[in-house]
């Protein structure tokens, strides 16, 4: 392989790597239906900000992600964009999948390289031909353009996806992309574009991003106002057709190939200056033919792919750019096949364009993959942030830190307001209860302490037939024992808290309702009623279909809703069989103990609690220097207000959380759905 002076430079001082390190920015335009029949369909609920823009006029939204960022970084936060997005839309409102001919949809990506990989060759090589540092920088990026512009027909062969001419029906002779195939024959603009120096490209483009097609460089706001020169700041590339069939509108490994091609242009020879306007020409020319041929035949440009892929994989190879690998072997997979193009795809799936979206509500990333991106707690504030408008930022997935405004985040509530130390005792079960229980609250009696699987046979004679709870020392897992335990069962049950280290506490099992309070900033902002896993007959279903039922809706939320040998023993002792037909309106527990991911739902109930229990939360909330967490409690009457004498036994102190499960406050019964997450950020940006 030919490497010119730039090249070989690059691979002599080792800066092979920086191709490794480009900094990314993502900006996407999306189509939303917004049907004239339907009114909400219309509004979208999201502020406008600098991630989020919705045009009403032309029915689309715009997300952008923060400027350069790492490759992983920007591919998450990209995700993360789309997903907020759908999750703050009504569900009559769709997000089209598919760029059209005559829309704007479509990707644009913006990339930069390392300022080190020019200071370094400036300084070490051509420093000494007395050309100043930004006239060299310049003409580097201008070096890696000119060879993007010959090559656009690669690109296009590899990414369109706009297969139809009309946005109802498809082409009666199916074209790669309707859309760059009008654009790309219009050559008037593109003959004005002078490659020949920085100075003559930024006279002759135009100052409109938007309107450019293909890879071309912009131009720094802020001119050097000692050179009085203009100066490149990024690359970025335009209307990257939206494929259907990647979730975030294109492959991933897509920046990977740009990596791999800007890396390769930097180092080979460039366009001879004297035959740059004819190579150009032809090289628009060939693209042309590439947009406007048919997905299923061969390409046009099948032999020039060939073998230019074939120099990319052979670059890669010999200058050990090996995490790039991967993502340029998929792509050769497409050159192979074009079948495999995404234009190709869509018309062999024989859908419509209008058939290709993304509902609101719906979860399109989900499982391990929604994981990966952050947990559920960070997730649940951010879509407040998004919906808001207040700008945030992903500082950790990995450690789940948020930046939300200028505030510090840890798992969507913990932020600098909390007390280290008092999080430690929140998190011992009986250090916690002395704590609260000297201040005069009331707590659960604790009726005896495992402390080793030797002592779990006496522990069992002695409570066998008595209603209890079983915890662990720390605050981790609950088991109840509402009727008498089975010797196996009460040996599982405290054998699972013994193997992870803890003491097993046996606590008296107390009659009243269970409920979650989130506090945030030393105030109670949702207080939910806990209802232990249940079924309720409908009059026809049997108790198996009532479970299936249960369960399917469950999931449609993505939440548990477990059903094992404890539940068929629930139902058994209650005079049950799985074939027996509930009355309409009967209620069937299938658990008695509410413990989060077992089942339970939850009714929101903060606007109905007597105001004498709102008090005793707060001063709760101050005894455990509680700013922002979440309570366990039994209260026994919520509207009969609290009595001095009868307090300890009204209002019961079960366990405090450091960071609680805040999922549970979506999605709660009775149609009792508030803002939660909007009052939780609000909470938290107070100062």
């Amino acid at each position: 392989m030919q490497y010119d002076e730039i090249g070989n430079e690059i691979i002599t001082e080792g800066l092979m790597n920086a191709f490794s390190a480009l900094r990314w920015k993502i900006e996407q335009i999306r189509k939303v239906d917004v049907s004239e029949e339907n009114q909400k369909a219309r509004k979208i609920t999201v502020e406008n900000s600098s991630y989020f823009a919705f045009s009403a006029q032309e029915s689309s939204v715009t997300l952008k992600t923060h400027p350069s960022l790492s490759k992983e970084k920007v591919l998450i936060e990209c995700k993360l964009l789309l997903s907020l997005l759908q999750s703050s839309l009504e569900t009559e409102n769709k997000v089209q999948t598919i760029s059209q001919k005559g829309d704007q949809s479509g990707t644009a990506l913006y990339w930069r390289l390392p300022e080190r990989l020019f200071v370094t060759l400036y300084e070490k090589k051509f420093k000494k031909t007395k050309i100043d540092y930004l006239t060299f920088r310049n003409q580097l990026y201008l070096k890696v353009l000119q060879q993007f512009a010959a090559h656009q027909w690669f690109l296009t062969y590899l990414t369109s996806a706009v297969p139809f001419s009309e946005a109802s029906s498809q082409s009666e002779s199916p074209q790669r992309s309707t859309i760059h195939s009008e654009n790309s024959k219009n050559f008037n603009c593109l003959k004005k574009i002078n490659y020949k120096t920085s100075a003559a490209y930024f006279k002759s483009v135009i100052c409109d991003d938007s309107a450019q097609e293909g890879v071309f460089v912009v131009r720094d706001e802020n001119k050097d106002q000692l050179l009085k020169k203009e100066n490149v700041a990024y690359f970025k590339i335009n209307r990257i057709e939206l494929s259907p069939f990647e979730k975030i509108g294109f492959k991933e490994e897509l920046l990977d190939l740009l990596s791999v091609m800007t890396a390769y242009f930097m180092s080979i020879p460039g366009i001879a200056t004297e035959n740059m306007v004819e190579y150009l020409h032809d090289s628009r020319k060939l693209d042309a033919e590439v947009a406007d041929e048919n997905p299923f035949a061969q390409s046009c440009c099948y032999k020039r792919a060939k073998k230019f892929m074939a120099d990319l994989l052979y670059f890669v190879q010999d200058n050990n750019l090996f995490e790039l690998l991967s993502g340029i072997e998929k792509f050769k997979k497409i050159i192979d096949d074009p079948l495999k193009t995404p234009a190709a795809q869509i018309l062999r799936s024989g859908k419509q364009p209008q058939n290709f979206f993304i509902q609101g509500q719906e979860n399109f990333i989900v499982g391990e993959e929604k994981q990966q991106l952050l947990d559920a707690d960070s997730y649940f504030l951010l879509k407040a942030a998004f919906k808001n408008g207040v700008k945030f930022e992903v500082v950790s997935a990995d450690k789940q830190l948020l930046k939300v405004g200028k505030t510090l985040v840890l798992n969507g509530i913990e932020d600098m307001r909390t007390s280290s130390l008092y999080a430690k005792i929140w998190h011992n079960r009986l250090l916690c209860k002395d704590l609260v229980q000297a201040n005069g609250f009331g707590v659960p009696s604790v009726w005896g302490i495992v402390k080793n699987t030797s002592q779990i046979r006496a522990a069992h004679k002695l409570f066998k037939d008595a209603s209890i709870i079983l915890k662990g020392e720390q605050n981790f897992g609950v088991v109840s024992f509402r009727n008498t335990s089975t010797k196996k069962d009460f040996y599982q049950a405290v054998r699972g808290f013994l193997k992870v280290k803890q003491k097993c506490v046996i606590e008296q099992y107390l009659n009243g309702t269970s409920y979650r309070i989130l506090i945030a900033r030393g105030e109670p902002i949702s207080i939910l009623e806990r209802c232990a896993q249940n079924i309720v007959g409908d009059g026809h279903s049997t108790i198996a279909e009532l479970v299936t039922r249960k369960k399917k809706k469950f999931a449609s939320l993505q939440r548990s809703f477990p059903f094992e040998e404890l539940q068929k023993r629930n139902i058994s002792v209650q005079g049950r069989t799985m074939t027996t037909v509930l009355a309409r309106g009967k209620q069937l527990f299938l658990r008695f103990d509410t413990e989060v991911g077992s089942g339970t739902e939850y009714l929101e109930c903060i606007s109905e609690m007597q105001s004498s229990y709102v008090r005793e939360i707060k001063r709760l909330a101050q005894v455990l220097k509680m700013q922002n967490g979440a309570l366990d409690v039994i209260i026994s009457n919520l509207y009969q207000p609290l009595e001095e004498a009868k307090k300890t036994k009204q209002f019961i102190f079960l366990n405090a959380h450091e960071y609680p499960n805040l999922t549970i406050h979506e999605h709660t019964l009775m149609n009792g759905d508030m803002d939660v997450a909007t009052k939780l950020l609000t909470a938290l940006l107070k100062k």
